[in-house]
């Protein structure tokens, strides 16, 4: 878009003023007289009509007449009277372009209206932004606008706590006029909310309806029968003898890891993102766990992961722009568009491999066993998550379609890479943070590994690692990767306290806030696994601890995770001691808890293994 200068810019603007006041005021006659001659409205309701219209009229008024006070600054085109320069300049590679125009065509400022409540003058120049920089801190404000949105991101996690110290269970949260929810965060009240049978449990549209185009009717979206039948189905996918077959793709993905982080240690780097390395190495498991694919991640680029986290980013952005919340205007966004390509990405890779699958069963006779050994003696390949979903039956000898199974694969592979991620690197730096707990840690992993052969854990090592679990799991109490998880029922349900929630409003389970409850956990910001003694845990309601939620709808792959979590922190903690990084983290909850500008740690190789 090319940004033309008007030669006689301040003339233009009055023009704009006069004929929008018109305008303006045109309307608000027509629409007063319609008001004071219907006949329907009482004379109560009309009054209060007419204070409204009036309210509306001075604030417009007001607005234009501060717009009219900047009129010393130059304006560009507008879209129109109503919406200024709203939506003209975007925030991807062209948007950066316009705005290189808008620079050269007006060298150091002008005036931007956003709307008709907005008015902003943009500079651009070092002589017009000097005066504004050193202003007094006592006169300089940072505004609702941009910052407001962003307030219960960045400081949110420390409000959440103070809302929990003094609410203490729960308490109703109001997003705006449209939505209502109850926030809970004591065991007492969660516990007949997460036991409520799952025909009268839902996931709401207002937290999940975003990921629908993405993630289909999957396990984690879908509601009712379709659930259950989903849940009986995939039940199968994660029992103990398919999940035996995934541990050695956890040590392989891991050292595959530790391998990359020898070399970057070799060349002098020593200071490392641990969201960045993890969340690849949980990807590359996914990916060999869910097809059989190697993807080689780890050390390359791939569209499919990229287009994997492109995702998880807009559903965040979207969550947060109230007006991308409206389908219809989300898809004509750039936002939209990049979604709407990133779901074709993904769902085509999808696609492609179940289709060759299936084709493949169709030509090879299958066994009842999944793991048998075959004649030759030679073990036959693991079973992965799509085979496992292709043989599937339910009680009418009914399987499911290829988009019932992709459904489930790309959930498969959202829910499953970033929550593991979250949890490896957060106990990562709990133990960078304490090392008299990694140091116990190590030495109960060097002692199981004594009489092997290898470095390599097998499914029988993982019950054995129980100080090592009791860390895993208090860090995941202190930072848990999910924080908040959200239900709304077909009926009214009771809470202690004689309180009814109402059919149809959303229940927002506080996981972060039980976790962080001082009633539940004694000093709930210190990290001490010893509250997962198991003497210590019978004193707890087995509620007090819900990273992978609970009852009917708990997360199906929790096992898989807890596996997987263990293998890599072991493995990580025999070869290398971890260190605080260079910097503190300040936590950010986005999809799952993660760090702002990245969690970094520092390594020190062992070698030979330290007891």
């Amino acid at each position: 878009m090319q940004i033309v200068l008007y030669v006689n810019t301040d003339g233009c603007c009055c023009l704009l003023y006069l004929r929008m006041a018109a305008v303006l005021f045109e309307g608000l006659k027509v629409l007063l007289s319609r008001v004071l001659c219907a006949r329907a409205l009482s004379g109560a309701f009309g009054m209060c009509v007419l204070a409204l219209l009036v309210l509306l009229a001075a604030r417009l008024a007001q607005l234009l007449w501060k717009r009219k006070s900047l009129s010393c600054f130059s304006c560009p085109p507008q879209r129109n009277w109503f919406l200024g320069h709203m939506g003209i300049i975007r925030s991807d590679e062209v948007g950066l372009q316009e705005l290189d125009e808008l620079i050269r065509t007006y060298r150091h400022s002008c005036a931007w209206f956003l709307g008709p409540f907005y008015n902003l003058v943009r500079f651009f120049h070092p002589d017009y932004i000097k005066p504004l920089l050193l202003a007094s801190a006592s006169i300089t404000y940072k505004d609702e606008l941009f910052y407001g949105f962003m307030r219960p991101w960045l400081v949110g996690l420390q409000e959440l706590d103070e809302l929990i110290r003094t609410y203490r269970h729960s308490c109703a949260w109001f997003l705006g006029p449209f939505y209502n929810l109850v926030r809970f965060f004591h065991p007492d009240y969660i516990k007949p909310l997460l036991l409520a049978s799952a025909s009268i449990t839902y996931k709401d549209e207002l937290f999940y309806g975003f990921m629908r185009p993405w993630l289909g009717q999957g396990l984690l979206i879908s509601n009712g029968k379709q659930w259950s039948r989903q849940r009986r189905l995939l039940t199968p996918a994660f029992h103990f003898d398919i999940l035996k077959n995934y541990i050695h793709i956890f040590n392989s993905s891991t050292n595959i890891m530790h391998g990359k982080w020898r070399r970057l240690l070799a060349e002098g780097k020593n200071d490392f993102d641990m969201f960045e390395h993890v969340s690849l190495m949980t990807l590359d498991s996914l990916l060999k766990c869910t097809f059989s694919y190697d993807s080689h991640c780890q050390e390359k680029s791939s569209e499919y992961i990229a287009a994997i986290y492109e995702l998880s980013d807009l559903v965040v952005k979207r969550q947060r722009c109230l007006p991308h919340h409206w389908g219809w205007l989300y898809k004509r966004t750039a936002e939209g568009q990049r979604f709407h390509r990133a779901c074709e990405i993904v769902h085509n890779f999808t696609s492609s491999v179940i289709q060759e699958r299936r084709s493949q069963f169709l030509h090879q006779e299958q066994t009842d066993s999944s793991t048998q050994t075959g004649t030759t003696g030679n073990k036959r390949r693991a079973v992965d998550f799509i085979e496992v979903l292709l043989l599937s039956k339910d009680e009418n000898g009914e399987g499911l379609s290829n988009e019932e199974i992709k459904a489930q694969a790309d959930t498969f592979m959202f829910a499953g890479h970033d929550t593991t991620a979250s949890a490896i690197s957060w106990v990562l730096y709990n133990l960078a943070m304490h090392q008299d707990y990694q140091d116990r840690c190590r030495s109960e992993i060097n002692a199981l590994l004594e009489d092997h052969d290898t470095e390599e854990f097998v499914w029988e090592d993982l019950s054995n690692l129980t100080f090592t679990t009791m860390c895993i799991k208090e860090s995941m109490r202190l930072h848990p990767p999910v924080l908040a998880l959200t239900r709304y029922y077909s009926q009214d349900m009771n809470v202690p306290g004689g309180r009814t929630v109402p059919e149809g409003a959303i229940c927002l389970i506080s996981v972060y806030g039980t976790h962080h409850n001082p009633d539940v956990w004694p000093n709930p910001e210190v990290y001490d696994p010893m509250r997962f003694d198991p003497d210590n845990q019978k004193q707890r309601s087995p509620y007090a601890f819900i990273p992978f939620s609970a009852g009917p709808r708990n997360c199906i792959g929790q096992n898989f995770a807890m596996a997987e979590i263990r293998v890599v922190l072991a493995l990580t903690l025999r070869r290398f001691r971890v260190l605080a990084g260079s910097r503190s983290p300040d936590r950010l909850y986005v999809l799952t808890l993660k760090a702002e500008g990245g969690l970094p740690l520092m390594l020190e190789p062992l070698s030979p293994p330290q007891c």
